[in-house]
């Protein structure tokens, strides 16, 4: 495919994504994307501070935990907010433009190698689970988007240094992008931290496969990289963690402890978490998809490899089985594996594309372009399925809970409505939001802290750990005016304060 075509192939493919996505922009996650409440109430917890920002004037890193743990995330968002408003549509396009823009500089940086990227959108974007991330006001696909781009970066870097005699200071030049792309993937969403060692064994990866270069040439390689690594990390850490580090200590002793089981517990608890995932109704028949794929790659692996390829899906791989590690999580929420599929897809295209891209000349062409239109065909509509469920079960009871709590406060009122469901539910009357947990952050005096307007809460407070009831605040009974609201499952109560 020529150049110019396969660039408008690809803005085609956005422009498609953007379509399918509108029908959905203000829909409800569907109901059964996860055990954890997960995007019901983690996009408005997850945008609430930068919304506060934009629309009160005050970034209050204590307000909650999400801000610290996203920083980067927070600020894209803000320039978002900024320009189109603090609505719940402003956010998910937001969202969306930065999840594009990650995928346009993956494809802009990986150059003549780039065209996998239109397998990847159509096999990879539309399934159960990655479609719905994409319009959700979180760091999941964006930060997906991000490890793509910075793996563009390391294939581009890898291969301009392949020759073997190059100074220092040219090294340093190659380089720099690809480590700065990988600790901004961190800065995005301090979760991803563990693609800091990931990179070194991608980098491992690629310098094996450049042993022919000989040990001077290797040692200049891992010179210039670990002085750009020791340079971004002290960046990192000026402008990321050490103006947070209470906040982030905290953090971690409360939401880190026992979150990873035991190693005894360990193959369990993953064989649990993989059941759970893969056994969801939306796919079944994944497992069949994966094993098809396998038996593609070691095709592609046998007849169609070049250096390129190998060393490119390498790296894919080493994703994939990073991502693996979140399974060991207790009761993983579904957002912490949109990476694993990610990861998947992009092996997954770049293995078609090999296929399809078999010279004239092979005496296999013809099977391997078969094989190649059959796969894409079968995923194609296997995640059409998917996306027919989604538009048959839409529902839009956030929304109309955000409508008519705007109604009964008025738009940016005085005072804070509180807790875990206020930043969700929020959007319309644009309040200043604050969540609220009994043991955690703000949770021993928001009471006297701040000045409440409303407090919303799920019947049982099952959400903020009874913090309300902790302080004798009541949100049903005699003689106390409570609206409800009946989400996913869920009796949600607002309190408007007298």
């Amino acid at each position: 495919m020529p150049k110019s075509r396969s660039h408008w192939f690809f803005l085609l493919q956005l422009a498609g994504i953007c379509i399918l996505v509108f029908p959905f922009l203000q829909a409800d996650p569907d109901g059964a994307i996860s055990l954890s409440r997960d995007a019901f109430t983690d996009e408005g917890l997850n945008t609430i501070q930068v919304r506060n920002w934009i629309n009160y004037g005050q970034l209050d890193v204590n307000e909650c935990d999400n801000f610290v743990k996203m920083p980067l995330f927070g600020i894209l968002m803000s320039i978002g907010f900024a320009l189109l408003g603090t609505s719940w549509a402003a956010a998910r396009i937001t969202a969306l433009f930065w999840t594009f823009f990650f995928l346009a500089l993956a494809w802009k940086r990986l150059g003549e190698h780039r065209k996998f990227m239109l397998f990847f959108i159509p096999a990879g974007l539309l399934n159960y689970y990655t479609f719905q991330y994409l319009r959700f006001s979180m760091a999941e696909s964006i930060s997906s988007a991000a490890i793509l781009w910075s793996i563009a970066e390391f294939a581009r870097a890898w291969q301009q240094s392949a020759q073997k005699h190059m100074s220092l200071r040219v090294l340093l030049r190659i380089w720099l992008l690809p480590v700065l792309s990988v600790w901004l993937c961190a800065a995005l969403k301090n979760q991803f931290l563990y693609l800091l060692p990931l990179w070194l064994l991608w980098f491992g990866w690629g310098m094996l496969l450049q042993y022919k270069n000989g040990m001077a040439a290797t040692g200049r390689r891992i010179a210039a990289c670990a002085i750009l690594f020791a340079a971004a990390g002290v960046l990192y850490a000026l402008l990321f963690w050490l103006p947070f580090s209470q906040a982030l200590q905290n953090i971690m002793t409360h939401q880190t402890s026992g979150r990873f089981v035991a190693m005894n517990e360990l193959y369990t608890e993953a064989k649990n978490n993989l059941i759970q995932t893969l056994g969801h109704p939306q796919l079944q028949g994944i497992g069949w998809i994966f094993a098809l794929l396998w038996l593609l790659s070691l095709t592609a692996y046998i007849f169609r490899r070049d250096r390129f390829f190998v060393m490119l899906s390498g790296v894919l791989l080493l994703w994939f089985a990073a991502e693996w590690h979140k399974l060991g999580i207790r009761w993983v929420p579904a957002r912490y594996l949109v990476p694993l599929f990610w990861a998947a897809a992009a092996w997954a295209a770049l293995t078609l594309q090999r296929l399809w891209e078999t010279p004239r000349e092979h005496r296999f062409r013809t099977v391997f372009k078969s094989m190649a239109i059959l796969s894409l065909s079968i995923i194609l509509l296997w995640e059409a399925r998917q996306l027919q469920f989604l538009y048959k079960h839409r529902s839009y009871a956030i929304q109309q809970a955000n409508e008519h709590i705007a109604q009964r406060l008025g738009i940016k009122h005085n005072g804070v409505v509180l807790g875990p469901w206020a930043p969700a539910l929020t959007w319309e009357s644009r309040s200043r939001a604050v969540p609220v947990w009994k043991n955690f952050l703000n949770g021993a005096d928001f009471d006297t802290r701040y000045q409440a307007a409303a407090w919303l809460s799920e019947s049982d407070q099952g959400d903020n750990e009874a913090a309300f009831a902790a302080k004798g605040i009541q949100l049903k009974g005699p003689g106390i005016q409570t609206d409800s609201f009946y989400i996913r499952n869920t009796w949600i109560y607002f309190r408007k304060a007298d």
